[in-house]
């Protein structure tokens, strides 16, 4: 287990999550992370679109940690550049 990995597993102790469950959910993490940054642009968006920006999110705050891939945010106007998007804002 490298360093990242072991910081990210005491994350999740930090975070409340019981020590034996630890490296199996670091594992479930990092095969997910992996998944991801091989798909394109596209694939990436349904993804992020099923599980939420938020995970996605945080499986680049993993890859930042581990020194994997972390850019795996797709923004849909970097997507779509040519679509005007509307704001979800009612202010």
């Amino acid at each position: 287990m490298s360093d990242g990995q072991r910081a990210y597993c005491n994350f999740l102790i930090d975070s409340g999550i019981d020590p034996d469950h630890t490296y199996r959910i670091e594992s479930v993490i990092d095969r997910l992370h992996e998944l991801v940054s091989v798909l394109g642009e596209d694939q990436k968006i349904v993804i992020q679109n099923l599980l939420g920006s938020e995970c996605i999110e945080h499986l680049e705050s993993y890859g930042n940690l581990t020194s994997k891939q972390a850019c795996l945010y797709v923004r849909k106007e970097d997507l779509f550049p040519d679509v005007e998007f509307p704001s979800i804002s009612r202010v």
